[in-house]
């Protein structure tokens, strides 16, 4: 098993993440008002914390969140439970039309 560790692209990709986040919650939380909080060590919430910096946990989240899939809360006390921001995210996204490909047309 490899340890989450922070790297500078880890934690320029927690930024992000955790700034889209932030902008998408009011629209969530008026979507769903009972959905808990971010938890202080939450991967999607902006701070020097491992999961916010750590290329492995964000790229879970980016792609459990690409595919709908679910992604859970890493605090003992909530393992039952998905991540909030993950639930964050998943309230932004809109149900786009697929786009084609370059590649994908025929000649």
């Amino acid at each position: 098993m490899q340890r989450n560790h922070r790297t500078p692209e880890g934690a320029e990709l927690g930024i992000e993440l955790a700034r889209l986040c932030d902008n998408s919650e009011p629209a969530a939380r008026l979507r769903v008002p009972e959905l808990p909080p971010r938890c202080a060590s939450c991967a999607l919430r902006a701070g020097p914390h491992i999961p916010n910096g750590s290329p492995g946990t964000l790229l879970d989240v980016v792609k459990c969140v690409a595919e709908s899939v679910p992604f859970m809360c890493h605090e003992p006390h909530r393992r039952d439970d998905y991540c909030s921001g993950w639930a964050i995210l998943m309230l932004a996204k809109t149900d786009l039309e697929p786009v084609r490909m370059p590649w994908e047309f025929t000649v």
